[in-house]
């Protein structure tokens, strides 16, 4: 689940910043990074011209770089309320692992397009929380390196990759109308036993 949310967060705010009427606010969020806006701008144009790709995880299709995808990397249960919601829903509380993996053929964009996926992450974290998440953390970012399977072959693809933990509170499908199949009525009589009323 974790991971098509993710797909739409870092969706909706490429399309916000990766629009040209929108550079100026780009260059805001990348203020802290240390690179100069020359470098920023030249990067910006190659991202703008060749717009990344967000995926889930093995996802049909082929796709070429830039290229960013989100993985659900497990899924537990932690907690199950005890006679479910206050609505009567059957519910869990799921912690979720997942890590985001960008993937460009330049380790400049592959860097800068990873600031820019993290600090949208970040920046939406509140959003993840008023939808029924009841902690979202990123957790790290990794060092930008060349991607390990693809080393061999030299085909110069550089990843990073962010990761990123959740917990969050999950109702069932409501399958049929609950039926109350009858009553049953207890009471404690003087000697303490339980006995039918």
């Amino acid at each position: 689940m974790i991971h098509h949310h993710l797909v739409t967060a870092i969706n909706g705010g490429l399309s916000l910043y990766l629009d040209q009427n929108n550079q100026a606010s780009w260059l805001d969020l990348m203020s802290d990074t240390a690179h100069d806006d020359s470098f920023l701008i030249r990067v910006y144009n190659e991202l703008i011209q060749d717009k990344p790709q967000v995926r889930p995880y093995a996802s049909a299709g082929t796709a070429k770089l830039p290229l960013i995808v989100a993985q659900q990397l497990s899924r537990n249960v932690r907690h199950r309320a005890l006679g479910g919601t206050a609505n009567g829903q059957e519910s869990i509380i799921s912690q979720q692992e997942a890590r985001i993996e960008i993937m460009a053929p330049e380790p400049d964009v592959c860097d800068v397009l990873s600031q820019t996926v993290y600090k949208i992450i970040q920046g939406l974290r509140k959003d993840f929380l008023v939808n029924g998440y009841i902690s979202f953390m990123i957790n790290s970012i990794d060092e930008l390196a060349p991607h390990e399977s693809l080393a061999a072959e030299e085909l110069g693809v550089f990843v990073r990759r962010i990761s990123i933990s959740a917990m969050i509170q999950e109702d069932s499908a409501t399958i049929r109308p609950d039926i109350t199949l009858g009553t049953l009525t207890i009471g404690l009589a003087p000697s303490g036993r339980v006995q039918p009323i």
